[in-house]
């Protein structure tokens, strides 16, 4: 996912919008690194995009209507559900 600030971070902000997106970017990080279960449900969701549901059913051992419970609050409210 693109939600890392590591070694190859690079700066590409400029200005005051800039810096407003740089920190917005910072508290995702922040909100992850705090709650792992955030990091899993976007796992989840990546993998779903990527693959049916049945596969992801399979490799999370996750119910369809949890899935997809996660997939609608992402959708809607973004990370922050």
């Amino acid at each position: 996912m693109g939600y890392e600030l590591g070694s190859s971070f690079k700066f590409v902000f400029k200005g005051s919008r800039g810096y407003r997106t740089f920190m917005k970017q910072a508290n995702l990080d922040k909100l992850i690194k705090k709650h792992p279960e955030v990091e899993h449900r976007l796992k989840v969701i990546n993998f779903l995009s990527k693959y049916n549901i049945k596969t992801t059913v399979d490799a999370f051992e996750k119910s369809r209507s949890t899935i997809y419970l996660w997939r609608q609050k992402f959708n809607k409210l973004g990370i922050h559900g």
